[in-house]
């Protein structure tokens, strides 16, 4: 569309010069003048028919925003659902023009080098604005009114940053709904991502966000989605909102602020106060406004804690809330001067069955300082959760268990750099192979039973007991070897249909028939395959279990076919046609942890039982051409089940993690159904889900749980040397 512009300009540049040009040097050829009105005709149709391309590229572009728009809706009305921000009451968003000693064009600067001119509906940025502060929605008039177009939101640890982000984020997508149409077209749509991983080093912040959409949101899949995501970003059409800055790499810092200065589009950069200061001072380039989150006023507190409570207020809360409204700077205000930990007390103190009364925290003795307060209530949220609560079910999982279960969890997650656990990476966690070797053994001595039942009527004893025990030890070896068994972090490949079944797969599965089917049956014909070929069926059978290996071996799900018989390519032969398939579907959709399980455990074992029938049908086909019906039912059945047993179970991601839970509940006594006990805590609001990975609801409670359970072991928390 860009194009399209500059083309329109330079037209009526040439036209304006060619015309000024000749009336200055008066030097017009008479026979020339009635070219005149021509020039212009062809002119006026060609700046009408540039108009008309840039207006329809503009409508595309529309819709492209438009699809982009409802997808991030989607996302986060769910997310919004899980974090408990759509249910009311909720603590109102305060904030105010930073007070750190920052740079002036990252404390006043309401224009900027880009002068990006405010989004309709929102007036332009003031200094009398900034300098008032203000809540949501003056937060959003900030968002899309400053000319720098380069927001700063920060905080400290526990201030509501990423609360605040997703509110703003909702809230930019209801005022771009509201306005109809033509008001859409004129503001961009808001996506939130986090920072970590990428290096302004290595890729542009541009190509790093073409990435990042792909990934996330499948509209963008492929050159056209791509050249499309581009388009957006660089029209402006896209505001960007990054997550995590204060959990990058301290050097890197800088380099991040300086590379997105250029962007074309409005960038609102979350992070911690602290991080965000010190780096602003070595910044030589760009311009914004750096907010930061206030402290809870204690008469918002009192005003939460207080909604539906009963008339006239239970005694212990009026007691609090007194004690809140009375001391604003006192230890129990100070306790509760961030959004965690005022709905942490209204969670754990619910009156529901609750024998414990929230006068307690006004106890000085058990609780002389606000950092106290913060760690009782950190240790009561699994209390709280899990405690049984009159007319509702028990939950699932006793408080003991998962205390215990919570407590190992978030001492694994602290000794890696990205606090979020991946379910695929748990089989590291253990070094025992007892499960895996057990289900292996007993697979084999079934692979063998069946061999030694069906294969001896068919073929001399001796040739079936070969035949037999070498199926078992394959089976055996398959499902024992540590491919089958490993947690390596990018060990999770597949995520839908479309992993397995790429649309690449189709012409592929369509050329390898087309050579292997009619292909043969041709030869046949012509004699080159002797005077005794296989009949036509047996051709067409093999052709058809060929090209189903063929596909397999095109997608991601190419591990289940690898030595097998209709398995060849499965090696690093096909890797350039699978590199091009584009992202694993995990990247492409908001793929929750238990869908991402539930593939793993579901279709890749479908897709097993479909391997057996394409081995078997192959085999058996050849079998029976030469030796009879019987003969090829008999071993085809035996090659069927080693292939279906190897290609589900073997390399199967979800079955690695299900042994390693089997281990986990024996040696460290967590639940047995360890998926179940990760979601229900998910419900819960103790873990989150970003993607197909958990993480704990906030940092401090990650390192709460880490510190009780280093005191009650014994053990010291490790270092960040150590880690």
């Amino acid at each position: 569309m860009r194009s399209l512009r500059i083309a329109n300009y330079l037209l009526w540049l040439t036209l304006v010069m060619g015309i000024a040009t000749s009336v200055i040097s008066n030097n017009i050829p008479r026979r020339y003048l009635p070219l005149a009105p021509v020039l212009l005709v062809v002119s006026l149709i060609l700046w009408g028919w540039l108009n008309a391309r840039q207006a329809a590229a503009e409508r595309v572009l529309d819709g492209w925003a438009d699809q982009l728009a409802k997808a991030v809706k989607r996302q986060w009305d769910r997310e919004a659902k899980l974090r408990r921000l759509t249910a009311q009451p909720r603590l109102p968003v305060r904030w105010q023009l930073t007070t750190r000693n920052v740079p002036k064009k990252f404390k006043s600067a309401v224009d900027g080098q880009k002068n990006f001119s405010p989004l309709a509906g929102v007036q332009r940025v003031t200094q009398e604005i900034l300098a008032n502060g203000g809540g949501l929605d003056e937060l959003h008039t900030l968002y899309g009114g400053l000319g720098s177009g380069r927001l700063i939101l920060t905080g400290e640890p526990a201030a509501g940053k990423t609360t605040a982000a997703v509110l703003l984020l909702r809230a930019a997508l209801e005022h771009r709904k509201n306005g109809g149409s033509e008001h859409a077209a004129r503001v961009p749509v808001p996506v939130l991502f986090d920072l970590v991983g990428w290096n302004p080093n290595d890729e542009d912040p541009t190509r790093w966000l073409v990435g990042r959409l792909a990934r996330r949101y499948s509209m963008f899949r492929g050159r056209v989605g791509r050249a499309a995501a581009e388009e957006l970003l660089e029209e402006g059409r896209i505001s960007v909102f990054l997550d995590g800055f204060d959990q990058v790499q301290k050097s890197l810092r800088p380099v991040i602020m300086s590379a997105l200065s250029d962007a074309n589009y409005r960038i609102v950069l979350i992070s911690r106060a602290h991080e965000a200061s010190t780096t602003l001072q070595k910044v030589p380039q760009g311009s914004g406004v750096m907010v930061e989150l206030r402290a809870v006023d204690s008469s918002d507190a009192v005003a939460y804690l207080l909604h539906d409570r009963p008339e006239p207020v239970p005694p212990a809360w009026a007691a609090v809330t007194a004690n809140l409204a009375g001391e604003p700077q006192g230890r129990l205000a100070t306790a509760l001067a961030n959004p965690l930990f005022v709905s942490l007390t209204n969670e754990v103190y619910d009156n529901a069955g609750n024998d414990r009364s929230v006068d307690e925290l006004l106890d000085r003795n058990r609780f002389p300082t606000p950092l106290a307060v913060q760690r009782h209530l950190l240790d009561e949220i699994v209390w709280s959760a899990y405690r049984p609560r009159p007319r509702q079910p028990a939950p699932p999982f006793s408080i003991d268990q998962a205390t215990h279960t919570l407590r190992l969890l978030a001492r694994r997650l602290d000794q890696q750099e990205n606090k979020s656990l991946r379910w695929w990476t748990i089989p590291s966690w253990v070094t025992s192979r007892r499960a895996p070797l057990i289900v292996a053994t007993a697979a084999a001595v079934f692979q063998t039973i069946v061999g030694f039942i069906l294969l001896p009527p068919v073929m001399e004893l001796r040739y079936a007991a070969i035949t037999s025990i070498g199926l078992g030890a394959n089976v055996f070896q398959r499902l024992s070897s540590k491919s089958t068994t490993s947690g390596d972090d990018d060990a999770l490949t597949t995520a839908g249909w479309r992993d397995i079944f790429p649309p690449r797969a189709v012409p592929v599965g369509f050329v390898v028939w087309s050579l292997s089917g009619p292909g043969s049956v041709l030869l046949t014909q012509s004699g080159v395959l002797g005077n005794d070929p296989p009949p036509p069926w047996v051709l067409y059978t093999g052709a058809l279990t060929l090209t189903f290996g063929a596909i397999l071996i095109t997608g991601r799900g190419y591990q289940m076919v690898s030595g097998t018989i209709i398995g060849v390519g499965a090696g690093p032969s096909f890797d350039p046609i699978r590199d091009g398939n584009g992202p694993a579907e995990m990247e492409v959709r908001t793929l929750d942890p238990r869908e991402v399980w539930r593939h793993h455990l579901g279709l890749r074992l479908g897709l097993g039982i479909l391997v057996g029938l394409a081995v078997g049908l192959f085999v058996g086909g050849s079998t029976g051409s030469v030796d009879g019906l019987r003969a090829g039912l008999a071993v085809g059945a035996t090659f069927a089940l080693m292939a279906a047993i190897t290609a589900a179970l073997a390399r199967n991601v979800g079955v690695a993690t299900a042994f390693a839970m089997v281990d986990l509940a024996r040696t460290e006594g967590t639940p047995l159904r360890l998926m179940a006990f990760l979601e229900d805590a998910r419900r819960r609001n103790i873990l989150r889900a970003v993607g197909p990975r958990y993480e704990f609801r906030h940092d401090m409670l990650l390192k709460r749980f880490v510190e009780v359970q280093s005191r009650k072991s014994g053990k010291p928390a490790p270092t960040a040397q150590q880690k």
